[in-house]
Order: structure tokens, then sequence, then C-alpha cells
């Protein structure tokens, strides 16, 4: 088998689709000494300026107007209207996008947006192309804006999606159910206490608090507000890229001595591996690493849409918790901490559902299904 040559398309609105897209190209990279392998930015890709509008315009909605993040995902699930958005975009973009395969030659395009997704679609459909078009789905629900007929074969992260994926008009044959890609980071185990002790922690409980890579949600007052309680345990806050946030909260931490705060950080999942409790939002990267790390959630202010479905999926499956009141949190770490039997069953949900080793799995149906192997090699 020659080198495989692997061209995945994402999107850097937040930090998950970003994040997946790079586990899988870690995967061939580690088993392919000269594969070529490339991850685009799809809006970056078709216009610098364009992304930069989009990106505020969809931050500034998710802070300042959640409820008609909520509407537009719902409209557009219902309408597939986003089918006119992906002909427009792919008509802009047309050009750009196939003189880069032409000259990139890959023999698999990857998606881990929707976005590009449809983009690639409709040129595989208008120019007759041949090469396999995969999507790896990053959230717990199927929004109609990943199918597509020039789609190849869907990733998911569970078969309990079978249903919804078969009644939206997925052909079975086209589903593999593999988990969404973290990296190897999340696949290891972690010395407890080797790790408490490099991070600065006691043998209480420490609860993480995350907002994504971006440190959205409402991270501050959770944090404030346990501390406020003087809830027997320890506080890890991560601010993301907002640096607002992460001097308010260094701010808190000189009055608290039981609050950790860090900013952007690549180590979350050694934060995860000592932590009880995982406050934070329901984002499809951030849930898949807590199942990854069996970590228990509470979720705060799942957005309408896609966190609202994560969510469902959690809080129905018995993996999490949620607090509509701010006031709830600090009463809900106690009773979770008084029924032991209670974060256990959570626990072993999330191992349950959690799929350290999706990266390796996906790589290794890409290669049996797209680029098959020799009788002398072996996949390991």
């Amino acid at each position: 088998m020659m080198e495989p040559s692997i061209l995945v398309f994402s999107v850097s609105i937040g930090v998950g689709h970003n994040s997946a897209a790079n586990a899988i190209v870690q995967q061939f990279k580690k088993r392919h000494i000269n594969a070529k392998t490339s991850v685009i930015d799809t809006l970056d890709f078709i216009n610098p300026l364009f992304h930069k509008v989009l990106e505020g315009s969809y931050l500034s909605t998710l802070r300042l107007n959640p409820k008609l993040w909520g509407y537009i995902y719902d409209y557009t699930e219902a309408s597939r209207q986003s089918n006119g958005v992906n002909e427009a975009m792919a008509s802009i973009s047309y050009h750009k996008i196939i003189d880069l395969i032409r000259r990139f030659k890959p023999d698999i395009i990857i998606a881990t947006h929707p976005f590009p997704a449809g983009i690639l679609s409709s040129i595989k459909e208008k120019t007759g192309m041949n090469i396999p078009l995969v999507s790896i789905i990053t959230d717990y629900g199927v929004h109609a804006y990943w199918i597509h007929p020039q789609t190849n074969l869907y990733f998911m992260p569970t078969e309990i999606m079978k249903k919804e994926c078969l009644e939206k008009g997925i052909p079975e044959d086209k589903l593999a159910f593999k988990g969404i890609p973290l990296r190897e980071a999340f696949s290891r185990e972690y010395d407890s206490a080797v790790t408490k002790a490099k991070l600065g922690l006691d043998d209480r409980p420490a609860i993480l608090i995350m907002g994504g890579g971006i440190g959205l949600g409402s991270i501050y007052t959770a944090a404030k507000t346990i501390l406020d309680a003087k809830t027997d345990c320890q506080v890890i806050a991560v601010a993301g890229k907002n640096e607002e946030l992460f001097q308010k909260l260094r701010r808190l931490a000189e009055h608290h001595p039981d609050l950790k705060v860090f900013s952007y950080v690549e180590n979350v999942a050694e934060l995860m591996s000592v932590s009880t409790i995982l406050v934070g939002k329901s984002g499809g990267l951030t849930v898949t690493e807590a199942l990854a790390m069996r970590l228990p959630m509470i979720i705060l202010d799942p957005l309408p849409g896609q966190e609202a479905r994560n969510a469902d999926f959690l809080i129905n499956l018995g993996m999490a918790s949620i607090v509509h009141d701010m006031e709830e949190l600090p009463q809900l770490i106690d009773y979770l901490g008084q029924v032991p039997v209670r974060l256990e069953y959570m626990r072993l949900m999330a191992a349950h559902f959690g799929k350290k080793d999706a990266a390796f799995e996906i790589y290794r149906t890409l290669l049996e299904t797209y680029l098959p192997i020799t009788e002398e090699e072996t996949i390991s």
C-alpha cells in the first residue's frame, strides 16, 4: 500500500471540530511516516474576512441571544434551508477547493463540520469526483445539515443514534458507529497521586469547571458560587482563550486558595483524570472527553440546538445532572458527594459510552474500506 493522502476540512469556530480533525491526522502520522495530511480551516481558506465576520456573529449570538441560535438550528433542521447556503458557498469556493484537491490528490476527504461536508458534497455532485467523502459527526444528535447525497460514510458517536439516522434518510451501509475521535492523551491512564501533586491538589474532591476552548458559559459565577458556599472541595477553573475571564478568575483565586485557575490548556485529560465532577457546557467534544475519562457531569446553560441535544443524551442515560439555577449547584455537588452510589453509577455509564480509542477505530475503518492492505500488512 502506498502512503495515504488524507485531506481534512474543519471549521475553527470553537475548538472541537479542529480537535477531532487533528486526532484523525495524528493516527495516520503515527502509523505512516510519509503520510500526506492536511487540516483545512474551511472558512478561512475560502475567505478570511468572511470567516472573521461569521465567527464574530456566531459568538455574539451565543452570548447575547442564544434563543435566536436555537431558532436557526431548529429552522434549518426542519426546512433544510442550509442546502441553499451550501450551493452558494460551493459556487463561491468551487475553483479554489477544486484546485486544492487536484494539487493535494487525496485518497480520502474528511469533514468534521457540516459546513464543509455540504460544500464538498455539492462539488462532488457537480464534477463527478469519485474521491470518498467521509463525515465525522461531533455531536450526539444528527442535524439535517450533516446529511448529503455524495457523502460516502458517516462516523457516528454511538449506536443509540442508529434509529435517528435511518429516519433521516441515511442508508444503513453508510453508518459506522465508532465514536468521536480524541487525542491520544484521552486513551492513557494517569497516576492520580502523581497528577494531583503536579497540579497542587490535595485528596479532597476536585470540581472541574470548563466552557470549552473559547471559555463560554457561567464559569466565573459557577466557581464563585461553589467557593462562597464553602463546599468541601477544590475547584479547577479553565478559562480557555477567554482572557477577560482568565483575569477575573485569577482575582477570585487571590481570596480563595482552593481555586486553581488555568487559561487555554493542552492537558485537559490530566485535569479530568483527577476531577470528581465536570461542571460546564455540553459541547460535543467536551462531552466525549468526559465520557472517555469516566467523569460525571453537571451541565450548566446548554445552548439551544446541539448542546441541548447532547445534554438530553447524557441526562436520559444517567451520565449527567443539570442545574437551571446557579444557587442549586453547591447543593447538587453536596448531594452527589453524600450519595456515592449515584456518582458511581454516573461513572459506570460514562465508561460504558466512552470510546477512548475512537480515533484509532476510525483510522482502521478508513484504511480497510478505502485503502485496502495487503496480506503482509497489519493494523495495530
